[in-house]
This record gives structure tokens, C-alpha cells and sequence, in this order.
């Protein structure tokens, strides 16, 4: 009797485990479905005023105007400078401010770049949307506070 009341409870108790973890994993990836589908980005806190707000999805077959106007400064070629450097299987976004979050493929991470075209955070993942925390600041003043990254579809 107590040997077949143990093996009942082991039995319900692995119902529970399976069920709990396929519900948290269909949690996580509706979760992360949506992220990769993200129509906007919005970054929350940063420690830079410019680079915080709304970002809407852009077609990597289109240039920053900030990226282009950092390449004229420097007299390279902005085409083939973002060919070289943009992830062509990735979406890059853009604020109404001209800055813009895209994924270097160079160097394996997703850089938010300011309204003048220059780095102001990076962070290393290889996901489709930039990723919500991990970011390093590129400039002493943007170190106070790191961005908060969120989605919306």
C-alpha cells in the first residue's frame, strides 16, 4: 500500500514538472516570438538623453543618415561601409532623432549609435532585436545609467 502511494505521488509530481515547464516554456516563447518580430524598440534610462525613446524598425537595405554623415566625415564609402559592417539578416532601428540601433557583424555586437552618428553603447548577443541588458557604455558620460530595452510589436 505505501510502495503504490509513493509511486502515485512520483507520477503526479512528474505531471506537475512537465506541466509547469511547458507552460513556462510557452510563456518564454510567446515572449520571445514577439521580441523577434519587434516593429519598435524603446530604450528607457540611459545615462544619454539623446539615445532614449521610441526606435521603429528599419530594412538593413536602408542607411542611417547619422552613419552616412560619420562616413562623409571621414571619406569612406557609406555603402559599402555598412555592407561591411551592418548584419544583413538583422533589422536596425531609428529614432526620430536620427539615432540608431543596429548589429555590427564585425565584431558580433548590437551598437546604440547618437544623433551624430558616434557609438554610445554596445553589447555582445547574437539574437535578432537588441538585447534588453548587457550593454557597456563607449563614452564616461553615457556610464551613469544603462539603457532599459523593451519591445513593442
Amino acid at each position: 500500500m505505501v510502495k503504490e502511494h509513493v509511486l502515485m505521488c512520483t507520477r503526479l509530481l512528474a505531471i506537475c514538472l512537465v506541466s509547469c515547464t511547458l507552460a513556462s516554456l510557452n510563456a518564454f516563447g510567446s515572449c520571445m516570438s514577439g521580441a523577434m518580430q519587434a516593429g519598435r524598440v524603446i530604450i528607457q534610462q540611459s545615462g544619454v538623453a539623446a539615445v532614449n525613446g521610441v526606435y521603429r524598425r528599419r530594412e538593413v537595405s536602408s542607411i542611417p543618415a547619422a552613419f552616412s554623415k560619420v562616413c562623409d566625415e571621414n571619406q569612406w564609402d557609406s555603402a559599402s561601409t555598412w555592407r561591411r559592417l551592418a548584419d544583413e539578416s538583422k533589422a536596425w532601428f531609428e529614432h526620430d532623432n536620427g539615432s540608431y540601433i543596429y548589429r555590427n557583424k564585425q565584431d558580433g555586437q548590437w551598437w546604440i549609435d547618437g544623433p551624430d552618428g558616434y557609438g554610445v553603447y554596445i553589447a555582445r548577443d547574437a539574437s535578432d532585436v537588441p538585447p534588453r541588458g548587457g550593454w557597456k557604455a563607449l563614452q564616461q558620460h553615457a556610464s551613469s545609467s544603462m539603457p532599459r530595452v523593451e519591445y513593442e510589436e
